[in-house]
């Protein structure tokens, strides 16, 4: 099997995160599977097609749902207008730690203050490790934009969870990115989610 491809008018909503069927022969009776994430940019009806081929033919398999995107308040936002409407866009970004997922970063859009904020979870296995024998970490996040002055806020301490306040973002690409660095040895993770524009 080649040629594993999105189609459709949804296509940009959706990213192929693990393919099972192009990336090893398979002989006749076999089975393979695709993974899917689906990051929509506005609630509505997703419509696509995942294409392969096989044996010189192409295939299509549909893939249908409804997007419906992440709001703020499922990560406790902060009070204010710009959180109470605010959804992520873009994909979230992992960063990892002697082999444990050690935190979780997401960039969300305001429709109406045309802001991007960004926010960041301190995966539990990771507080885990790093508070062994006392130990603390410190957290820095900040979004960023495709031009200078980028909005940015720290945080030292514990936190399990960080928001930043929101960054006038209109006609921009952003970018959020957090570090966590634990405090006695001093190595940092990193994790910066994908460019998001609003144009």
């Amino acid at each position: 099997m080649t040629g594993l491809t999105l189609i459709g008018p949804s296509r940009g909503d959706l990213r192929i995160v693990a393919d099972g069927c192009t990336t090893r022969p398979l002989a006749p009776g076999d089975r393979c599977a695709v993974r899917l994430v689906a990051v929509p940019h506005a609630a509505g009806p997703i419509r696509a097609s995942l294409e392969l081929t096989v044996d010189g033919r192409r295939f299509a398999t549909p893939v249908v749902g409804t997007g419906r995107p992440r709001s703020a308040s499922r990560d406790d936002a902060p009070p204010g207008p710009c959180y109470a409407d605010a959804y992520q866009v873009g994909a979230s970004a992992y960063g990892h730690a002697g082999g444990l997922r050690a935190i979780s970063v997401k960039q969300y859009w305001s429709p109406s203050c045309r802001a991007t904020m960004a926010y960041v979870w301190v995966w539990k296995q990771y507080r885990d490790n790093a508070a062994t024998g006392g130990g603390t970490w410190t957290v820095d996040l900040g979004v960023r934009a495709d031009r200078p002055t980028p909005a940015r806020q720290r945080a030292v301490g514990q936190p399990y969870e960080l928001w930043t306040e929101p960054y006038p973002s209109a006609g921009r690409c952003t970018t959020a990115t957090a570090t966590v660095t634990a405090d006695r040895s001093q190595v940092a993770t990193t994790a910066t989610t994908e460019p998001w524009c609003d144009r």
